[in-house]
């Protein structure tokens, strides 16, 4: 009778730790779940951004980049750029496809792909591109915000990366781009009249 007593409450023992245990991971796995939610729901708001002001053509700043950043320079100045020189886009439709999402430390780590389908306003084909970026989210604020951005047309953004020399990589890499955004905003207008000339005198010929 005794050896019963004991393994029944062997038994009952065993299944009270499976509960918990499943419990815990059905917690996990909700967590994970609504975090996948939150990370989709912040890069939507940032590729996003730059779109709609290429429907408008009206400067707005993104609100899903963190003040302060060097991300947040650099996206003001492309904000400027394509409010002030940008193609009208009449629709857009944008798709994220997700490849990995780690923790780095402060950060969510994210490699995705933005897909995006769209009109110009002044053609009547359809356009698209695919765009390869890896994202640092930033999670010690309240929000989610994206601090980093890794993207050059036609490369591997891991292979960008790859590339830093140091822990200060990605700050002179993005320092570069600012410099870069700016001289080529400054000369924008020299830039435009040269392309115009070399079409008239295309057309002229």
């Amino acid at each position: 009778m005794k050896k019963y007593l004991i393994t029944g409450i062997t038994l009952i023992l065993a299944i009270f730790i499976f509960l918990i245990v499943k419990t815990n991971i059905d917690s996990l796995q909700k967590g994970d779940s609504l975090q996948n939610e939150d990370v989709k729901k912040i890069l939507t708001e940032y590729f996003s951004h730059s779109l709609e002001i290429q429907k408008s053509l009206q400067y707005s700043e993104n609100k899903s980049i963190l003040p302060g950043s060097y991300l947040s320079t650099y996206d003001k100045l492309n904000s400027k750029m394509i409010s002030t020189y940008g193609q009208k886009i009449e629709w857009y439709k944008l798709n994220l496809d997700i490849k990995e999402i780690n923790k780095d430390k402060d950060f969510i780590k994210v490699y995705v792909n933005e897909i995006v389908d769209f009109k110009y306003a002044d053609l009547d084909d359809t356009s698209g591109m695919i765009e390869e970026h890896i994202i640092y989210i930033n999670t010690k604020q309240d929000k989610l915000l994206v601090e980093r951005d890794i993207y050059e047309m036609d490369s591997n953004p891991k292979d960008i990366e790859k590339g830093f020399n140091s822990k200060n990589g990605y700050e002179e890499y993005i320092q570069n781009k600012i410099k870069e955004k700016e001289e080529r905003f400054s000369n924008m207008d020299k830039i435009l009249e040269e392309e115009e000339e070399k079409l008239h005198n295309g057309t002229s010929r």
